[in-house]
């Protein structure tokens, strides 16, 4: 019966680890999500002409940001992903350049030897 008890519990044990996963990787989808309102808010901001330039900026290979200046005036993002300078987020994936949240948990599990079943 002891036996038994130890089984159920340790069963219960990892049910409990496998939904305080899931709601980590929940709240890292929520948080997605929420990036990429923002970046859209700021693409609608920027085509109306109101973000400021300071928010206009180009990310570097040393990872710091620079204004993105062409004769003394601010290139629009639009500008720049028409002339090819600038890519969106569905671009990188389809191109294989940009991993879901949900990929790289996967291949995380994967990597520790978890048998993960994409849907």
């Amino acid at each position: 019966m002891a036996a038994g008890c130890r089984l159920g519990h340790g069963m219960a044990s990892r049910l409990q680890a496998w939904a305080q996963m899931a709601g980590r990787l929940q709240a890292r989808a929520q948080m997605a999500g929420r990036l990429q309102a923002g970046a859209q808010m700021a693409g609608r901001l920027q085509a109306r002409g109101q973000t400021a330039g300071r928010l206009l900026s180009d990310i570097q290979e040393a990872g710091q940001l620079r204004t993105l200046k062409v004769a003394g005036q601010l290139r629009t993002l639009e500008t720049l992903q028409a002339a090819g300078q600038l890519r969106t987020l569905e671009t990188l994936q389809a191109a294989g350049q940009l991993m879901t949240l949900k990929t790289l948990q996967e291949d995380k599990l994967k990597a520790k030897g978890h048998k993960v079943d994409r849907l």
